[in-house]
């Protein structure tokens, strides 16, 4: 009972912060995006396009996390965005997957919600089996399916890092990130990342871990916390990464790395966001599927691709 109660608060709560804000800013496009590194990049890979396409010069952003790093690489300038607490920004999300938003949004287009759940019933048919998230962005913003991703613009790492390579503690292009964490897919153990890491090392890489805070390195590598601004820059010069699926691996798919995505056959939604049918920009992304054939195969796979491509 108390959860229906919180849920109808969400929606009414929602509607009024969707008909605010369409107050403020008559006369502007509005566009609504979820708050994870990886639905920044998806909608503003397009976003360009959809402007252009549609002849927008006023446009606005709602966001609950202005400062992220994803917006300054697609060149998103600060008062275009509107901040919106995350309590507020989350009810707005549920108010738009409701069948109210549903019509609301139809009959106020100036407020654009990007949401797979607000254009698509999930229990209807398994929609993963039939297309990739970009297409589902793309369709949003109705722009053709072979649009292609916007450009980023790509920020030089810190003096601290440089001095990693110029050292020799890394070796450029020979260097491997692993990032063992997300919050997108958890079902992959780390021991698994850490064999591929021992593995690689023996084939005369260099292998680092990319940890946040308290986040333990795998044995035997430097844990490092990088800055996500310049994350595209550091993947270039290390040149390989073996993470995880998660939002963070789309926006490196930006960079010119050669790129293993780890997922796993327990996550839902692996094909709709099967990282190289996303981002065909990159040629040199693969992914494995944990659980899906035996370990030791999966592991060999990953490590032949990596020393394939640093050959």
């Amino acid at each position: 009972m108390v959860r229906r109660i919180n849920k109808i608060y969400d929606l009414f709560y929602g509607h009024a912060v969707a008909c605010k804000i369409i107050k403020r800013y008559k006369g502007y496009k509005i566009i609504s995006i979820y708050s994870g590194v990886g639905d920044r990049v998806f909608v503003l890979a397009y976003l360009k396009s959809y402007l252009i396409r549609d002849k927008i010069s006023k446009y606005k952003i709602v966001s609950a996390a202005p400062e992220n790093a994803v917006y300054k690489y697609f060149g998103i300038e600060k008062e275009n965005l509107i901040f919106l607490p995350k309590k507020r920004m989350l009810s707005l999300n549920a108010f738009y997957t409701s069948d109210w938003g549903f019509s609301f949004r139809h009959r106020h287009p100036e407020l654009l919600s990007i949401s797979a759940d607000a254009y698509m019933r999930s229990d209807f048919f398994n929609y993963s089996e039939l297309f990739y998230y970009s297409d589902v962005i793309k369709t949003i913003f109705k722009l053709p399916l072979s649009t292609a991703a916007s450009k980023i613009n790509v920020y030089n790492i810190s003096s601290e890092l440089m001095a990693l390579f110029e050292t020799g503690e890394l070796i450029s292009g020979r260097t491997v990130i692993i990032n063992p964490y997300a919050n997108s897919c958890g079902e992959v153990p780390s021991c698994f990342f850490q064999k591929i890491s021992d593995k690689l090392r023996t084939c005369g890489f260099v292998t680092i871990t990319s940890t946040i805070g308290s986040q333990r390195p795998l044995d035997g590598t430097k844990g490092i916390d990088f800055k996500l601004i310049e994350a595209v820059d550091f993947c270039n010069k290390c040149g390989f990464v073996i993470g995880q699926r998660s939002g963070f691996m789309d926006l490196i798919s930006f960079s010119q790395a050669g790129i293993v995505c780890v997922d796993s056959i327990l996550y839902p939604h692996s094909e709709l966001f099967r990282l190289e049918k996303c981002w065909p920009q990159n040629e040199h992304i693969v992914t494995v599927r944990y659980g899906s054939y035996d370990e030791e195969k999966l592991i060999d796979f990953a490590v032949s691709m990596i020393s394939k491509w640093g050959k």
